[in-house]
């Protein structure tokens, strides 16, 4: 009698512990998926704001370069002006 209610239960034990095993699985994976979700975001979002620092920092370069152009500009022509006045 024994032998046959381990043959019975050992079987339903192992399921159980399968089962068990296979819901924290299934919830270890939406929390990682999750995680991974948010880290997404985050680094989109993070991308964005870098990707707005540069497009700034460039176009403030842009700015100076040009303005160091005018400026140069300016001096050749004052330089040409005094040499030519002499």
């Amino acid at each position: 009698m024994r032998s046959s209610l381990t043959f019975i239960f050992s079987p339903m034990a192992l399921l159980a512990t399968f089962l068990s095993l296979f819901q924290l699985s299934a919830s270890k994976r939406f929390l990682l998926h999750s995680s991974s979700l948010f880290t997404t975001l985050s680094t989109m979002e993070g991308s964005a704001k870098r990707s707005l620092w540069f497009s700034r920092t460039w176009e403030r370069e842009d700015i100076k370069y040009k303005r160091w152009q005018l400026f140069r500009l300016e001096m050749d022509k004052i330089l040409l002006h005094v040499i030519a006045s002499n």
